[in-house]
């Protein structure tokens, strides 16, 4: 009866410790405050409120036979960053068009080149500042293996 009861006790305790670590684990949950931050998918974006158009490809890119490399989706959101740990973020005037792959782009092989404006590549994304270039369409240059070849990209009519 003893055994019995010292068990019952200590797979009581081993619930208790393992339900308080699950919640301070889920409460824990760290954003990086303050920095710059895009949405990973067009629809996370319109979940966050940044979301401001869609963007099509004109017609595909051509890419050699031995690339994997395919174009998922585009869209333009405001740039955001979380102001604290609960989630909150802070939305500003900024605005990146976002053009989406299916694999990551820190690749040497992939180039991405643009006559207007800067790109920025993170993971499967390319990021482009939409100050000062129109922003109905977007022509970008993308190298991979030594072959050129250009990616014209338009606004979605809602």
């Amino acid at each position: 009866m003893k055994k019995e009861k010292n068990k019952t006790i200590n797979s009581l305790v081993f619930n208790i410790v393992l339900i308080s670590l699950a919640l301070i684990t889920n409460s824990c949950y760290h954003y990086k405050t303050n920095v710059e931050n895009y949405s990973y998918s067009l629809k996370f974006s319109k979940k966050m409120g940044v979301f401001n158009d869609e963007y099509k490809l004109l017609y595909p890119i051509e890419l050699p036979k031995s690339t994997s490399l395919r174009f998922v989706e585009a869209w333009s959101e405001n740039l955001w960053y979380y102001i604290d740990n609960k989630g909150n973020v802070k939305i500003t005037d900024e605005v990146n068009i976002i053009i989406r792959f299916n694999s990551n782009l820190l690749n040497d092989s992939i180039k991405f080149y643009s006559t207007d404006c800067n790109i920025g590549i993170k993971d499967d994304k390319i990021i482009l500042p939409l100050k000062g270039i129109r922003s109905d369409s977007i022509k970008i240059k993308v190298e991979i293996n030594s072959i050129n070849t250009e990616a014209y990209f338009v606004k979605v009519l809602r």
